[in-house]
């Protein structure tokens, strides 16, 4: 074989050292393990810290990680430079920024959440959700369905529609129809992530390490959400996206640097697409054929993830957890596209 789990971890080790030290100046990005199987194979993680990464920069940390291993030497150089993303002084919150929660309004105090636990705020709602038990599955939106959702859009006067923007708007409809605990007049929310990079002015360069992600988000009541044709909840989403300026962008920044509160996921969620993730064939060099790759998926009920199919790449998977009540209505409604009737709130 010409790498081994000794040589993948020496790979990372020199990855980190050509990063300038960030590790360190971050508090510690990642913890790095692996095992070998009396196979012969091995097996390699990483966890790293969200803020330290987003899921493009996974891509090129895999990409150099195995190069490493191959070649003893990075493909791609990386950009570490965290004062692109930085707030501005003096601050400039120049939006009302309604998607955002500070830390008083969930009932929080400032001053003793700061110094206990940053996870106990961000993770506030998903953990009061799982008080209750909540099962998790793996559904599929067949590439036939997606295109029958984009037709549906296009006959409402939307021009263009992409496959990810379709699925969200069935899924904001089909998950909001199964909460029985949601009123017609009640607000939902959906987020969903934006590589934000190509948004900022001047554009952050394609080498950039960080976490260059900021959510978009739209709102409706449960009742528009029944009642309003499929093209008005698309145009909601687009318009969502089209909200990420430059100018917006840095406003959020701000925000944050200022109340470090977390989205707005009252009666919502957010939605993180790994369609275009390219770590599945990640290539050690020589014999060694990898048989899986890639992110660990997330245990929060606030979180719906969107997977690519390895048989079919026109397909999307979507990774969702709901009560065990709500799953089986939740899983026909999702494979019908007549949304305009399959809507009961």
């Amino acid at each position: 074989m010409a790498a081994s789990s000794t040589t993948c971890m020496r790979g990372l080790r020199s990855w980190t050292a050509k990063v300038g030290g960030r590790k360190r100046a971050r508090g510690g990005g990642s913890v790095e393990a692996s095992s070998t199987f009396r196979c012969g194979g091995f097996a390699t993680g990483t966890v790293i810290n969200h803020g330290f990464m987003d899921g493009i920069a996974l891509q090129e940390f895999a990409k150099n990680y195995t190069n490493v291993a191959r070649t003893g030497d990075v493909a791609l150089l990386p950009v570490t430079d965290c004062t692109f993303l930085k707030a501005r002084v003096p601050l400039q919150i120049k939006y009302q920024h309604e998607e955002l929660v500070k830390p008083s309004q969930l009932g929080i105090d400032y001053a003793p959440f700061m110094q206990r636990n940053m996870e106990l705020l961000r993770n506030k709602v998903a953990l009061h959700n799982q008080s209750e038990k909540y099962v998790f599955n793996l559904f599929s939106l067949s590439g036939e369905t997606l295109s029958l959702l984009k037709l549906k859009a296009k006959e409402g006067g939307v021009c263009h529609c992409t496959s990810f923007i379709a699925a969200m708007a069935h899924l904001w409809r089909t998950r909001t129809a199964t909460m029985a605990n949601i009123n017609a007049n009640d607000i939902t929310i959906v987020h969903y992530a934006v590589d934000i990079k190509s948004r900022m002015t001047p554009p952050l360069p394609r080498e950039y390490v960080g976490n260059a992600v900021k959510a978009a988000y739209a709102k409706a009541t449960a009742k528009e959400l029944q009642e309003q044709p499929f093209s008005v909840i698309v145009k909601k989403l687009q318009e969502a996206g089209d909200r990420l300026t430059d100018n917006y962008i840095r406003s959020t920044i701000d925000w944050f640097e200022l109340h470090d509160g977390v989205m707005r996921l009252e009666n919502g969620f957010l939605v993180t697409s790994w369609t275009r993730m390219e770590i599945g064939d990640v290539d050690f060099g020589g014999k060694i054929k990898s048989i899986h790759a890639g992110p660990v998926v997330s245990g929060r009920v606030d979180v719906v993830i969107f997977m690519a199919d390895a048989k079919d790449k026109a397909d999307i998977k979507v990774y969702i957890g709901l009560k065990p009540s709500h799953m089986a209505r939740f899983q026909i409604l999702l494979q019908n596209v007549d949304t305009t009737t399959a809507i009961r709130v």
